[in-house]
């Protein structure tokens, strides 16, 4: 019987899902990332036609049984304890232990212990590899990758997604532009090169001679982050004004029960995205972190990013007000 209700609860969801699709495509509101029209054509309120709205999944995080992956092989090894994890979306309780790192010996063990198991001695993962040499091979598989997509279809827009926190200079000691050249400098070489940019993001970062803690009082998200809004704007234009490229909101969200607290986070960071639309900026699109809770990496599925409640005995879904509230804005493609 519980299998029953968990196979018509998806297939409600899936169905309204395509419901959805067919509604945006026969209304014209599919869009690529076609050139956004100028501000002038607008009130104020409005975003560009074709403006891209979204919100976000990912196979690891929310399907499960992703086994043929790097990912999967950690966990099974034991070197994360994530192995509740071989069942799709097992009960919280399961993941009481994932809510803290694990030392660096334990994965350094389970690497090995995957080596052994593959019988791989070379394998490896950006979770534990050559932190640049892991980046100069991924530099150099996006522009393979770019050029094998170009030599099939020239015209099909490429680019990549860089997850960026707001950077702004502590008091004193304020080491942002080293940090900046160090960990966006490379990518952001990249991307003027590339036909559109997507950014990441979720807060700020206050950056001395290290990433400083939030302030004092400050309120924060589930994940330890500020609530901070008002980041997305600063990164969109700094990635602009790095780039010279369009720009796609690729994540944007916040981890809470409240769900008051994301419709705030979402109203303030859209208002964000409309001045820089206003000031000449060029946003295609912005997609919401995420559609669905889901696994949380290390922090389990304690942390609540999603639109939609997923109860994980039943798998049924309910969307939450804010994603009404997303809803109405991307429907009117205004706020």
């Amino acid at each position: 019987m519980a299998d029953t209700k968990i196979t018509s609860h998806r297939r409600d969801f899936l169905k309204q899902s395509a419901q959805f699709a067919v509604w945006l495509a026969a209304s014209g509101s599919v869009p690529g990332i076609a050139p956004a029209n100028g501000p002038q054509a607008r009130s104020a309120g409005e975003f560009p036609k074709g403006f891209l709205w979204g919100a976000a999944t990912a196979a690891h995080q929310v399907e499960g049984n992703n086994i043929n992956s790097d990912l999967w092989l950690i966990e099974q090894s034991g070197a994360a304890a994530l192995s509740p994890y071989a069942r799709s979306l097992p009960p919280p309780r399961a993941f009481r232990r994932c809510l803290r790192p694990l030392p660096l010996e334990q994965l350094a063990a389970g690497k090995n212990a995957i080596r052994r198991q593959l019988n791989a001695p070379r394998f490896s993962s950006f979770l534990f590899g050559d932190a640049e040499k892991s980046r100069q091979n991924m530099l150099s598989a996006h522009e393979k990758g770019k050029a094998a997509i170009k030599s099939v279809r020239g015209n099909l827009p490429v680019g990549f997604t860089l997850a960026m926190e707001d950077d702004q200079p502590a008091a004193a000691d304020s080491h942002v532009e080293q940090k900046r050249a160090e960990v966006y400098g490379p990518w952001l070489k990249l991307a003027k090169k590339d036909d559109y940019m997507g950014v990441q993001t979720y807060t700020r970062s206050l950056v001395g001679a290290k990433n400083l803690p939030p302030p004092a009082g400050a309120e924060l998200t589930q994940m330890g982050y500020e609530f901070y809004p008002e980041s997305l704007e600063h990164t969109i234009r700094y990635a602009s004004k790095e780039t010279g490229v369009p720009v796609i909101v690729t994540e944007n969200g916040v981890a809470t029960e409240d769900d008051r607290r994301r419709i705030e986070y979402i109203q303030r960071a859209l208002l964000g995205v409309k001045r820089c639309l206003a000031d000449g900026i060029d946003v295609r699109g912005y997609i919401q972190w995420s559609l669905l809770d889901n696994f949380e990496w290390t922090f389990g599925y304690m942390p609540k990013f999603g639109l939609i409640a997923v109860d994980h005995e039943t798998q049924k879904r309910t969307p939450k007000p804010s994603a009404a509230f997303l809803g109405n804005i991307a429907g009117n493609n205004s706020i």
